[in-house]
């Protein structure tokens, strides 16, 4: 009897451990655990910052967008304010009522169509920046993989297709002949020199816009294009904040020439693509592509990379005689 008392004792002691292990284990969180917690509260963290940042720059772009159209709607009342009051006083001042009429009437317009004709949607100078860095991202790429000269001319284009009055031609050879029929894409010409790429211009696309904004017609004379493409430059298009253009007549030139051989020098300070040293750059495209079809010209652009940097750009332009 003793002994089976004895045993039964021992197997109660055993199931009791037992009984109290799983209460000892249940209190304490194994390592797993507590990874998989963490690391789905630091997600949580990263959404709702990634979240908090994306309404920051959507509420940025909203108050920046509403800065700009402010800043065209004062202007529209300030107009029509300079309107109002010298139709007022020509009311008031008889002798002097056609000159305020005028004044007025030209205000008003003014004011009007500044209002309405603001532009609602602005594009950050970030991403014009990228569009660049891409196109010229391309013609180095071209010029790399398919060994071209480096050399860059703007020719007018004859073909009515394309939606630009210049293609840009990137000559495998830098002693070059312009190909016969040019179009964009690779050129395989049957001569050797007139060989390589052509492209579309970042400034071919600007010259209709140059043109239609024009109050008289477009100058043919260098000197006079000169001022009318640093005048789109730095007004129209507000590629920099100040050019100045040298022209001048360059080597032998036949007296009988319609258009005598030539440069034409552009220095332009604070541009706003950084990218100055890049062959297709918009200013030096821009003002090729305008030489080219004011000229109806081939003319080769050539940068000045080492007065060229963030804050200033200087290029070239230049073209052979037109007999």
């Amino acid at each position: 009897m003793s002994h089976d008392t004895t045993e039964i004792k021992n197997n109660s002691d055993i199931a009791d451990s037992t009984a109290a292990t799983p209460s000892t284990s249940t209190g304490a969180s194994s390592p797993e655990t507590t990874t998989s917690s963490d690391e789905a509260i630091s997600r949580d963290a990263l959404l709702a910052k990634q979240q908090a940042l994306e309404a920051e720059n959507e509420r940025l772009r909203s108050a920046y967008a509403a800065a700009q159209r402010s800043h065209y709607q004062r202007t529209a009342i300030a107009l029509c304010l300079v309107g109002i009051i010298s139709v007022g006083a020509g009311v008031l001042l008889p002798t002097s009522q056609s000159v305020l009429f005028a004044i007025g009437a030209t205000g008003l317009f003014a004011g009007v169509m500044t209002y309405y004709l603001s532009p609602d949607q602005f594009v950050a100078a970030t991403i014009a920046d990228r569009l660049v860095e891409a196109n010229v991202a391309t013609v180095n790429g071209f010029i790399q993989t398919l060994g071209l000269s480096g050399t860059i001319v703007y020719v007018p284009a004859t073909d009515a297709v394309v939606r630009t009055d210049v293609i840009a031609f990137l000559p495998q050879s830098t002693e070059y002949s312009i190909p016969t029929e040019l179009s964009p894409g690779v050129i395989t010409d049957v001569e050797p020199a007139a060989q390589g790429v052509g492209t579309i211009p970042i400034g071919g696309l600007l010259i209709d816009e140059f043109t239609q904004a024009l109050t008289t017609e477009r100058a043919t004379d260098p000197d006079r294009l000169g001022e009318q493409l640093a005048e789109a430059i730095t007004n129209q298009f507000e590629l920099a904040t100040t050019v100045e253009i040298e022209t001048a007549i360059t080597g032998e030139t036949n007296e009988d020439a319609v258009v005598p051989a030539g440069r034409l020098t552009a220095v332009c300070t604070e541009p706003v693509f950084a990218t100055t040293t890049a062959l297709d750059h918009p200013i030096g495209s821009f003002i090729a592509s305008g030489v080219a079809t004011a000229l109806d010209r081939p003319v080769e652009l050539r940068v000045d990379n080492e007065n060229s940097d963030n804050n200033n750009y200087q290029a070239t332009v230049r073209w052979e005689e037109s007999l």
